[in-house]
């Protein structure tokens, strides 16, 4: 919602028309000078690697996985994300703009849901193996990552 809220202020009240609001990987983009703006998609589990790339031109794009917020409970030795997860999931999502792409990156982790999302592209991966790709996903290598 802020990076929603950052980009409206910045196109309504700077005119400004080529911008990227990186949120932490939540992100919003409008255009590198009316060419969409390149981004490399991180691997999940390794933060040296990425695993392909994506083009964003006016809209928001998210990314979630239960192993980038993961911590050992120190009282039971227990592995904790912050979804609540045991599943190895992974999603990347493009949507309209970042609040929109954010919900369903998360929701795709804790439910993978394979039909197509109306206005939402996605790409969820679960144990590496690709569950669901749309086309605007380049990746580097096959099925598996």
């Amino acid at each position: 919602f802020a990076i929603d809220t950052l980009a409206d202020y910045l196109k309504t009240k700077h005119n400004l028309s080529y911008f990227l609001i990186n949120g932490g990987g939540d992100m919003y983009a409008t255009s590198d000078n009316g060419k969409p703006v390149t981004i490399a998609l991180g691997h999940p589990y390794d933060k040296s690697l990425g695993i392909g790339t994506l083009e964003l031109q006016d809209s928001g794009f998210a990314a979630s996985s239960p192993h980038v917020r993961s911590w050992t409970d120190a009282r039971t030795g227990a592995a904790k994300n912050h979804l609540l997860t045991n599943e190895q999931v992974a999603t990347y999502v493009t949507a309209q703009n970042a609040t929109e792409a954010d919900i369903w990156a998360t929701t795709l982790c804790l439910n993978r849901f394979e039909n197509k999302l109306d206005d939402v592209n996605a790409l969820v991966l679960h144990q590496m193996n690709i569950c669901h790709q749309d086309e605007v996903f380049q990746l580097y290598s096959g099925d598996k990552i």
